[in-house]
């Protein structure tokens, strides 16, 4: 392990020295001679000084203990000739079982602490490029093993140098004591809890506490009490904000933010905490931040409009029933964390308003609920956009997202099972009577009488969406169930499956399906068709441009080397970054198609 003494000038960097010793050569000869390939590499290492940008455990300087251990690696002609090898330090010299060659041309890197997911790198850059910090880091020996420190080597006469230097960012913040009054005792200063907080993108991070005064000590007059953490994030190129939380020793939580912080290689960051008293946010801040199960059930019964809500960690809801009969009309932000195991008579928000967006979360576990169940909101108004379902959700109507849209579903998907008791079921929306674009549907979605890939019942759009789940029901459309409007260039690549009736991308459209097609196996033991079961009023102008290549359909065309789409076809068009649907249209390629995609497909 290694350790920091206070030395507060400094520019220090680690320098492994390789001495290259021939058996058949003095080292005088050595000194003026040209190094043979395949010399023996015997290490020394030696600590020197920090730049003054950055502070690491105990100070400013840094020395290792016998057990550290560092790995070298050597690539001459683009292949490694030596794989990340481990040293280890006894106190006095850095041993291996390995012994180390040189090699006329070749580049030797090297880094510490020593991990094995290190090898197998080209390059220091490579292996920079290939490491992120755990967002646990609260133990010393956690916090350390996340120190990367790493030096591309140079080699002078018959030595080997590497300058190894810090590659992550230090973040340092003074967490205040909190003084209290207790009866006639006088004030006794207690410790907040470990705070969370989040960088340059990174959430959930637990730092690791440094040190204190004794509990209970009264600091000396004119100074503060306050507790020392540390953490290490990725580098960034542009000044981010650093937030987090922290809890007082009664439980009081309190905010706190820093913006325009410069998070550099190397660079250290202090972020000194301070708050009035245990019931205000250390500093004012425009979001507040969802943690637990209280400070959600919070956010998602809040009424206010304006607010802007961040998740900042995963939050297990074991069970918590999160009915709601709210309307929420601000933003809340998961951030790509996950609510997971709750019960809802509608959904974890009850209605999003036309001023409210939901954005970024992913809901897992098992999600539950006595009738109908969207897992993200009853009614949709405003937006839902970037968010997944990755859980199992049972009731007797169920969405993955949302039960009944009227604003815009955008970028959604379902990962997860979705099963109807007694009734309906669909992958991403109920009813739409608006807008779901660029929407899709992975999982498995299970109706007890009917379901739809993407929605059960289409009143408004649904376009740029694709099902590759597998959808079953008695009756069963890839993309929709029913639509009253319009479905535009949208895939169907699922296993769609009804005890009686079937259509590819559509159970029954009365109005606009364009430019669609479908590449799954549809299944019923009544009349499967490819692309509509039952198309009502004028065929011909109802289902435009559509395609498919397995089964048969009564209205669009099967894929062939003669009957393929063209971008000037309606719905047909290549995406420019402003307008157009797909990414390539694909071809025929003599019987082993390329099918089209959609702009936004990986």
């Amino acid at each position: 392990m290694k350790h920091h003494t206070f030395m507060p000038i400094a520019a220090h960097a680690l320098a492994f020295i390789g001495m290259l010793l021939p058996a058949s050569c003095s080292t005088d000869d050595i000194l003026s001679e040209k190094m043979e390939p395949g010399t023996t590499l015997t290490l020394h290492v030696t600590a020197e000084g920090y730049t003054d940008t950055r502070a690491v455990e105990s100070g400013y300087t840094t020395t290792f203990d016998a057990g550290d251990r560092i790995g070298v690696s050597i690539v001459a002609g683009g292949a490694l000739k030596a794989d990340n090898v481990p040293f280890t330090y006894d106190g006095t010299n850095w041993t291996s079982s390995t012994p180390m060659k040189y090699y006329a041309g070749a580049t030797y890197f090297a880094s510490y602490p020593y991990d094995a997911a290190h090898g197998g790198k080209l390059s220091e850059s490579a292996l920079i490029a290939a490491f992120t910090p755990a967002a646990d880091q609260s133990t010393l020996a956690l916090y350390q093993a996340n120190d990367l420190m790493t030096a591309t080597g140079s080699v002078s006469g018959n030595t080997l140098t590497f300058s190894l230097a810090h590659r992550m960012a230090l973040i340092e913040m003074e967490i205040p004591y909190q003084s209290y009054t207790l009866g006639t005792t006088g004030s006794k200063y207690l410790p907040s809890e470990m705070p969370e907080l989040q960088a340059g993108g990174t959430g959930g991070i637990k730092p690791c506490f440094m040190s204190n005064l004794p509990a209970g000590t009264t600091p000396a007059a004119g100074t503060s009490r306050s507790d020392l953490y540390r953490c290490l994030v990725r580098p960034q190129t542009t000044a981010v904000s650093v937030e987090g939380i922290y809890r007082t020793f009664d439980e009081a939580t309190l905010l706190f933010t820093q913006a325009n912080v410069a998070l550099a290689a190397g660079g250290y960051n202090r972020l000194k905490v301070t708050n009035a008293d245990a019931d205000t946010p250390a500093t004012t801040v425009n979001y507040i931040l969802v943690y637990d199960e209280n400070s959600l059930k919070a956010a998602v019964a809040s009424t206010e409009k304006g607010k802007y809500y961040k998740l900042v960690q995963n939050i297990d809801l074991q069970g918590a029933n999160m009915t709601t009969t709210s309307s929420f009309g601000s933003t809340f932000d998961g951030q790509g964390y996950t609510i997971s195991n709750f019960t809802t008579d509608d959904g974890l928000f009850h209605e999003i308003t036309s001023s409210g967006k939901l954005v970024n979360l992913t809901i897992g576990g098992s999600v539950t609920g006595p009738s109908a169940v969207g897992c993200f909101a009853s009614t949709n108004r405003g937006s839902i956009e970037q968010c997944t379902f990755i859980g199992t959700v049972n009731a007797k109507k169920a969405t993955g997202i949302c039960r009944s849209n009227y604003g815009t579903i955008q970028f959604c998907s379902n990962r997860g099972t979705v099963t109807s008791s007694e009734d309906l079921a669909s992958g991403i929306c109920y009813l739409n009577y608006s807008t779901v674009q660029f929407c899709s549907n992975s999982g498995t979605v299970k109706g007890d009488a009917e379901a739809g890939g993407i929605c059960y019942e289409n009143q408004g759009i649904v376009q740029s969406c694709i099902n590759s789940g597998t959808v079953t029901a008695t009756k069963v459309g890839g993309i929709c169930m029913w639509s009253n409007n319009t479905i535009q260039s949208c895939i169907n690549s699922g296993t769609v499956t009804a005890d009686k009736d079937v259509g590819g991308i559509c159970y029954g459209n009365n109005k606009n399906m364009l430019a669609c097609y479908n590449i799954g196996h549809v299944i019923g033991s009544g009349v499967p068709d490819a692309l509509v079961h039952v198309c009502a009023g004028n065929a011909a102008t109802n289902v435009t441009d559509c395609y498919y290549s397995v089964g048969s359909s009564a209205y669009g065309t099967k894929f062939s080397a003669t009957a393929w789409p063209t971008a000037s076809l309606p719905g047909w068009g290549l995406y420019d970054g402003t307008t157009g649907y797909w990414k390539t249209l694909g071809g025929w390629n003599d019987g082993a198609p390329e099918f089209p995609k959609l702009w936004w497909e990986k």
